[in-house]
């Protein structure tokens, strides 16, 4: 029950591992390379300046066991050795806390620790940059997928800090690194949804600061499981995921506030929160659910994808903030799905039609001077989906060996398809350019000379009324417009 609570956090330990620098592994999940730190020296790692980089001891200064990697001074390189990532994808796990007085030293800005990896040409590539401005003794729990370049036979990870003021000044430390293969692309994509009844899957990944998160009964949406997180800090995020389809519209889900009728009710600062990962590689806060509120509420969320989120290396993360014990503060989460929405497909066509001329008539008539020609524009719309009201507007330009008929009105012609088109036209809303190339101010008005026509005329600017319908699979809905010209 919450008054029974424990006030204290609770470090889970991690044994100690071994290395596998060379380890022919071959299925997701299998771990490629783990180090913790637990020992006297810092080989296999290598630096280039040992009073700026070895280990230290403390529980301050580690995250498991009592050792950890430590860089601070000024400028220096802990690199470690290489190991065999040649799998189709790999994640690195790592433990990140900024120096602090309480127990070594802050860093200060530009004194950033930077996290890379060695290609297979010797140069290295960015993983991720650790501020040394911010809050003295941050912890950061990190979880990245490796790109596509670090996927070789001989990886290595290498700690880079970029400055310092001195002796005993600006320390990073770091725990906990371990790289596991993970299994190639994600089943979770545009269009679909998870709703954790198989389990995490292949879709997630867990990145705890001490809470827990897995799947279960206890409460869902739709049958049978949900996701839950509880007990303390702790990060489900999911594997990348395309998302450049320009049908992706929104990120949903449902999510609800654990109970001690089914879980147990988070309290106080222990939130939840919804973000995702932009086309910049940070994260972006979506929502935040507060802790303190009624238990087993139930919040349905949708959220519109703004264009940062239309990338490739898109991921959902669900957080929770903190908590109190292995037992307590649980969230649920269910039915994550990343949203369409049916757009339309417009297919336009014009073709030119010769009426008459003066030396035939109207029976076989050639393009001559003097010759009456029709132009129709058609449109028709192929997609699912509705084309905004307002938004339709068509442009031409008018050749310049023709004049455009005025006379008789109207110069435009409207006319609807055999499949309704739901769009119309006032003839007020066809606009004339005079100027060069037919293009904007649309502001000429007309006026026709002795036979009804107006060589002035050099573009038209047609805007439709209405919203034009989407293709309910009985057909295209299409219209025209058509306008004459005489032949100079």
């Amino acid at each position: 029950m919450a008054g029974l609570k424990r006030q204290t956090r609770r470090r889970a330990l991690i044994a100690l591992a071994a290395l596998f620098p060379g380890a022919a592994l071959a299925a997701p999940g299998d771990v490629l390379f783990t180090d913790n730190f637990e020992r006297a020296t810092l080989a296999p790692w290598t630096t280039n300046n040992a009073t700026r980089a070895g280990l230290a001891t403390g529980g301050a200064v580690s995250n498991s066991g009592n050792t950890g990697l430590f860089t601070r001074h000024g400028p220096v390189e802990a690199q470690s050795p290489a190991f065999n990532a040649a799998v189709p994808a790999a994640e690195l796990a790592i433990w990140v806390r900024r120096g602090s007085d309480a127990f070594s030293e802050d860093p200060d800005g530009g004194e950033d620790l930077l996290l890379e990896f060695r290609r297979t040409d010797g140069t290295w590539g960015a993983l991720r940059t650790y501020s040394g401005a911010g809050t003295p003794g941050q912890v950061f729990n990190d979880s990245l997928l490796l790109p596509p370049d670090a996927l070789h036979g001989s990886v290595a990870l290498r700690l880079r800090q970029v400055g310092g003021s001195g002796v005993d000044f600006d320390y990073f430390h770091i725990d906990d690194v371990r790289v596991v293969e993970r299994a190639a692309g994600s089943t979770l994509a545009v269009g679909t949804c998870d709703d954790f009844s198989s389990g995490l899957s292949t879709n997630w990944t867990i990145n705890s600061g001490g809470g827990s998160a897995g799947t279960s009964a206890a409460t869902f949406q739709s049958p049978s499981a949900s996701l839950f997180t509880n007990g303390d800090p702790v990060d489900v995020i999911s594997n990348l995921i395309d998302t450049t389809n320009p049908a992706f519209s929104a990120l949903s889900l449902w999510i609800r506030r654990g109970a001690d009728a089914f879980s147990e009710n988070p309290d106080g600062v222990e939130d939840f929160l919804v973000e995702y990962l932009d086309d910049g590689g940070s994260w972006v806060l979506l929502e935040q659910f507060a802790g303190s509120g009624t238990p087993g509420e139930v919040f349905l969320r949708s959220y519109p994808m703004p264009a940062n989120a239309r990338h490739t290396g898109f991921r959902i993360r669900l957080r929770q903030l903190d908590g109190s014990g292995p037992t307590f503060d649980f969230w649920h989460a269910d039915d994550v799905c990343l949203d369409t929405q049916s757009l339309p497909d417009l297919r336009v066509s014009k073709v030119v039609t010769t009426l008459t001329d003066p030396v035939n008539g109207a029976t076989d008539p050639y393009d001559i001077p003097g010759a009456e020609v029709a132009y129709t524009i058609t449109v028709a719309n192929e997609g699912a989906g509705i084309v905004d009201a307002g938004s339709l507007i068509i442009t031409d330009v008018v050749p310049d060996d023709v004049a455009l008929r005025i006379t008789p009105a109207p110069t435009v012609v409207f006319a609807d398809g055999a499949v309704a088109s739901g769009v119309s036209l006032n003839p007020a809303n066809a606009r004339f350019s005079n100027q060069p190339g037919g293009g904007a101010p649309f502001d000429y008005t007309p006026t026709p000379d002795g036979t009804g026509v107006d060589a002035s005329v050099t573009g038209v600017r047609i805007e439709l009324t209405g919203a034009m319908n989407a293709n309910g699979g009985s057909g295209s809905p299409s219209f025209t417009l058509t306008f004459n010209a005489v032949v100079r």
